[in-house]
């Protein structure tokens, strides 16, 4: 669809006819994909059943605005050509960001069997980060990596259900994160653990979230916040 936006970076540019082409005709001549501006995407051009698809040859530039053309040179069995340059725009999404992370920056006494998370913008590559760990001096075998954005996506009612029955909150905690919904499960679901396994300690963290993970991430003064004491009755 023209004017698109944060259309993903690995996105194969399709267009499809309202009827048969002449296959030779959809070609990397008639079919051309510019940006940012006018300079030419690299890419491979193949036709099936109606649909014209340009995948580029190296992921698309994030935040970029680019511009997709089939010209007039495409026809269809009978020799008519379209009757103009059909053309059309997309924008790619802006690269990902960590927008929280446990323990928080800066943070002090922090306990040594904690485990270590960055929540991203958005779903993650577990196995690039374990790489970016790795050319960083962290050993391969000491580091642990999952993202759950892609592998284990939870609704809003899985992560509801969750908090609701964790026993280590209390009715206030509970229901201050029950309010923030919205943002425990963008957390579940962009978010990559990092266990360093160097001190050969063993993480205490649940799956996904601890009830000190949910706290920090919804806490104002940031850093690591402990579940209050429940009041005995």
């Amino acid at each position: 669809m023209g004017g698109a936006t944060a259309v993903l970076v690995n996105t194969a540019i399709s267009a499809t006819f309202s009827e048969a082409m002449n296959a030779p005709t959809i070609n990397a001549a008639t079919f051309t994909v510019t940006g940012p501006g006018a300079t030419p995407v690299a890419g491979v051009v193949t036709y099936t059943a109606s649909t014209a698809t340009f995948t580029p040859a190296a992921i698309l530039a994030n935040s970029i605005l680019f511009t997709a053309t089939i010209t007039t040179g495409a026809k269809d069995p009978a020799g008519a050509a379209l009757a103009a340059n059909f053309v059309w725009t997309f924008t790619t999404a802006p690269p990902p960001t960590v927008v929280s992370t446990v323990p928080a920056d800066g943070a002090t006494a922090v306990p040594v069997n904690t485990l270590i998370s960055a929540t991203f913008s958005e779903a993650m590559n577990a196995a690039t980060i374990r790489y970016f760990l790795a050319e960083h001096g962290v050993p391969a075998d000491h580091t642990e990596t999952r993202s759950f954005g892609e592998e284990d996506q939870l609704t809003a009612e899985q992560i509801k259900e969750q908090i609701v029955q964790n026993p280590d909150l209390t009715p206030d905690d509970r229901q201050q994160m029950l309010n923030n919904l919205r943002v425990m499960v963008l957390a579940n679901n962009r978010r990559v653990d990092v266990t360093l396994s160097t001190t050969g300690q063993q993480s205490t963290h649940r799956y996904p979230f601890n009830a000190r993970d949910y706290l920090a991430l919804i806490s104002t003064k940031g850093g690591e916040k402990e579940p209050r004491a429940k009041k005995k009755h």
